[in-house]
């Protein structure tokens, strides 16, 4: 018996198209099970040391929760994907701190790669075979899943103080001083991978199933 690995498809069309990124800003474009009230957490550290820093986040639409409100948050909601990619485009990454629902592919990886922005996230999941570059993900540590465990069931405005507690004993720094690097000349590049493009997918398929 042979196995087989045909990976989810990203359009041809979705490259780089030159656009300008702004250091000052991160976005979050997921469903928010996805790990985004660590995200969040790992944000209002970061936004400590670099108070000029924002963070967008989206939503799919189909899991809608309570906001809390955070400066320099921006919840933008469901958008058409034009708009998701515009944003991606001209962030200085895409950040997706998430352990928490680990992911079996990765579209916002994949599709974060093509149009030239990185990532920054978790060993977890899918995650390293998807983006391909251990400059990008981050170790999942026990502090931090010890944290997360204790914390999951507090609503998001009921975390911040333990947040600015696990802050002070470090349970964020691998993520300020990866923030820090990027915006100070480190930031690695990012590009469409072959193995996601559609043609090459379809093609595979096509193989596969015995399709001239």
């Amino acid at each position: 018996m042979r196995a087989v690995t045909i990976y989810n498809p990203v359009t041809d069309e979705l490259v780089p198209d030159g656009s300008a990124f702004d250091d000052r800003k991160l976005v979050f474009f997921s469903s928010p099970n996805k790990g985004l009230a660590f995200s969040l957490d790992a944000f209002r550290a970061i936004r400590r040391r670099m108070p000029d820093l924002r963070l967008q986040v989206g939503n799919p639409g189909y899991k809608i929760r309570k906001s809390a409100v955070i400066e320099g948050v921006e919840y933008l909601g469901p958008q058409p994907q034009e708009r998701i990619h515009q944003e991606v485009r001209s962030a200085l990454c895409t950040f997706f701190p998430n352990f928490v629902l680990p992911e079996t592919f990765g579209l916002v990886f994949a599709e974060s790669k093509a149009v030239g922005t990185p990532v920054l996230t978790c060993d977890c999941g899918a995650a390293a075979e998807i983006v391909g570059d251990p400059q990008q993900v981050l170790p999942v540590t026990f502090a931090q899943r010890a944290y997360e465990t204790t914390v999951q069931s507090l609503s998001p405005s009921w975390r911040s103080g333990p947040a600015r507690l696990a802050d002070g004993l470090g349970l964020f720094d691998a993520y300020i001083e990866r923030i820090r690097a990027w915006r100070a000349g480190a930031r690695p590049s990012a590009a469409p991978d072959p193995r996601f493009r559609l043609t090459a997918v379809a093609n595979q398929w096509r193989a596969m199933l015995g399709i001239p």
